[in-house]
């Protein structure tokens, strides 16, 4: 049936085949994280260190115990030895979320390789209930209850595995992993298909706002948005020379129409994965990037993460690990104009060296934005277990790419 061990700060449920651990994670936060394996692992992720604040308090025996921090508490129940392990959280002593028996007790995991199983942990339905969040959708579903939402990357679709509820708490699954999550009248369901462990954040605020700030000090907050870009962009598909870019500014500033900044999109460059303007149809960047701020237009750069052997860094890259490489067959992971691959943002090496080629051929210039296009990272076919990155395999890790590709945009 298992066995609760009551820590100070923490409490510890073990039992064959399963150990979890439930804890604090700043103010109004309880962390939970399980696994088949026979320890945890201190993987935070994209998880920033939690604020300080909040005050834990633990009690119980080793059959039932419960964890309070601030707003947010939990209940554990070792229960039988097919039916235990149950936990129960609650927001200021209101039950929120309980898991779920189905057949087996929650989190029962179905074993891919190595020490990795596809995850689950089931929470009981709450009715009434409304849910929102997971990210972009095309579709018309902005209370997400009711609904199944797959959690990957594809071209317009950007998933989030974070949801807000109308009880007044937001759940953050923390696992880079490519599942799905079920919000649906019968259960809610969040799926890692190959992971280590199961590991999520439930936190508590008393308006909408404070849940989402708990979100933002987990995570991390967006930069002050700047003025300009809340004014007029112009774009097209797509301009294709210096001359075409500063003749379309020039009639705006003509015509007195506002104009705040202007998009120079995909194929100004030489080769895809070399980053520079073309100096064929982009003689002279540095003077169109000044023409272009003396009007007070700001210049935005689309940049990709593509690149194949025609691109003079190519050799050195992929000698060097810094691309994204698969397990069986060769390179080409993206059919566009040629086969390319993408370039391997979760090594820090890559960062880097990119970083120095955008700095020497953009930033150098004068040019502050930049547009991440493909930071899917858009690959076909979607055999996210075919990829390897320096994190790990792409079964357990490919949702981390967009993460890591803006981390390029740190350096200055």
């Amino acid at each position: 049936m298992g066995k609760i061990t009551i820590c100070e700060d923490k409490l510890i449920f073990e039992r064959k085949d399963e150990l979890t651990i439930i804890e604090p994670y700043g103010p109004d936060c309880l962390r939970c994280r399980s696994t088949k394996n026979g320890k945890i692992l201190d993987e935070d992720w994209t998880l920033l260190p939690p604020m300080e604040g909040g005050e834990c308090i633990t009690e119980g025996d080793e059959k039932v115990a419960t964890i309070k921090n601030g707003m947010m508490s939990a209940k554990i129940e070792a229960g039988q030895i097919w039916y235990g392990g149950l936990i129960t959280y609650y927001r200021e002593d209101k039950d929120i979320l309980r898991t779920k028996f189905e057949g087996e007790y929650t989190g029962r995991n179905a074993h891919v390789e190595g020490d990795h199983y596809q995850i689950k942990v089931i929470f009981e339905a709450n009715k009434g209930e409304h849910i929102y969040g997971l990210g972009q959708e095309q579709e018309d579903q902005f209370d997400r209850k009711g609904s199944t939402v797959n959690l990957l990357h594809y071209n317009t679709k950007s998933a989030v595995p974070v949801i807000y509820s109308s009880l007044g708490y937001g759940f953050m699954w923390n696992n880079p992993a490519p599942g799905r999550c079920e919000t649906t009248n019968n259960h809610t369901m969040w799926v890692a298909d190959s992971a280590y462990q199961a590991d999520y954040l439930v936190y508590a605020g008393k308006t909408p706002a404070e849940v989402m700030k708990k979100y933002c000090d987990l995570t991390g907050y967006a930069p002050k948005f700047p003025k300009w870009a809340a004014g007029f962009w112009q774009s097209r598909l797509r301009y294709e020379s210096q001359d075409e870019v500063l003749r379309v500014a020039r009639e705006y500033k003509k015509l007195n129409i506002p104009i705040d900044a202007i998009v120079i999109d995909y194929f100004h460059w030489t080769e895809q994965g070399e980053w520079q303007f073309d100096p064929e149809y982009w003689p002279d960047p540095k003077a169109m990037v000044d023409e272009l701020n003396e009007m007070g237009i700001e210049t935005v750069v689309s940049v990709w993460p593509t690149t194949n052997p025609k691109s003079k860094y190519y050799l050195e890259m992929s000698e060097a690990n810094m691309l994204v490489r698969t397990e069986n067959g060769q390179y080409g992971t993206f059919d566009f104009y040629g086969q390319q691959t993408f370039i391997d943002p979760t090594n820090p090496k890559t960062r880097s060296y990119v970083w120095n080629l955008l700095k020497e051929h953009y930033y150098d210039y004068g040019i502050r934005n930049f547009w991440l296009d493909e930071a899917e990272p858009e690959v076909h076919p979607q055999q996210f277990n075919n990829l390897k990155f320096y994190a790990g395999n792409g079964s357990q890790t490919a949702m981390l790419y967009p993460y890591y590709y803006s981390k390029w945009y740190m350096k200055v």
